[in-house]
């Protein structure tokens, strides 16, 4: 019976299933298209973070990061963005971060921070941190640099973790900087909501109470049609693949 609605469901909005690859990011809205959307924008001080449209590593659109400041090596998470995880799995990061070439007297140094939390939503007393490897400044105008740090076991009380883009300032004066693709993952297969390291039925059940009915948010990497948002077209995908013969969800 299940097997049965499953096709028919399937069926009825097999048009708006698209068949393209899957992400394996557990982060929504990585390459900054359009907006900041699923992202926290924090502007503490001389920080004023942005979408814009006319730069980009892989593809337009990124995070801008812009200021002035007058003295040297603060150091602030500017955006940041909350995932699911499950204790004893192993997680890894990366990003793009460029500071622009135009004669800006000020660069800053960038790294992601992970910081895992013991309850949902990144609350809690932090458990513990790690940063990938920190950008350079010299000779690096306008090119883009990608950071990253990867087999990080999430520790035994982990529930949740912190992607944040951790800056710098290197110097005095203005200074404008981007920031593009960041990823956080290396658990779990693409549509494996629940991280049971099986793709089934039991995935489309939690990622539908996960976005009607207030459930808790998906373990595994779930934006299976990589439009980078986790949204009804991603049920629609696993249906189909699952009871349609549609096309994978791959990585």
């Amino acid at each position: 019976m299940e097997q049965r609605f499953g096709r028919w469901l399937a069926a009825s909005i097999l048009a708006l299933a698209l068949p393209a690859a899957a992400s394996t990011n557990h982060l929504v809205n990585a390459h900054f298209g359009s907006s900041l959307g699923g992202w926290t924008p924090i502007s503490p001080g001389v920080y004023t973070v942005t979408q814009t449209g006319s730069i980009g590593d892989a593809a337009l659109g990124a995070a801008s990061v812009s200021g002035s400041y007058g003295g040297s090596g603060d150091g602030s998470i500017v955006l940041s963005q909350c995932a699911a995880v499950k204790a004893g799995f192993t997680y890894g990061s990366t990003a793009s971060f460029q500071y622009a070439a135009g004669g800006y007297p000020n660069r800053l140094y960038a790294a992601v921070r992970t910081v895992w939390y013991p309850g949902a939503g990144c609350t809690g007393s932090p458990l513990d941190s790690f940063d990938s490897n920190y950008t350079v400044f010299s000779g690096m105008d306008g090119v883009w640099q990608h950071i990253t740090s990867t087999g990080h076991g999430a520790p035994a009380q982990a529930v949740s973790a912190l992607a944040g883009i951790l800056v710098y300032n290197s110097g005095f004066g203005t200074f404008q900087s981007y920031i593009d693709d960041v990823f956080f993952g290396g658990s779990g297969l693409p549509g494996d909501a629940n991280l049971d390291e099986t793709v089934d039925i039991a995935d489309v059940f939690y990622l539908i109470n996960y976005l009607f009915a207030g459930g808790p948010p998906p373990f595994g990497p779930v934006d299976v049609d990589s439009t980078d948002a986790v949204d009804v077209a991603d049920v629609f995908y696993l249906i189909n693949f699952l009871f349609a013969g549609g096309p994978a969800p791959l990585s």
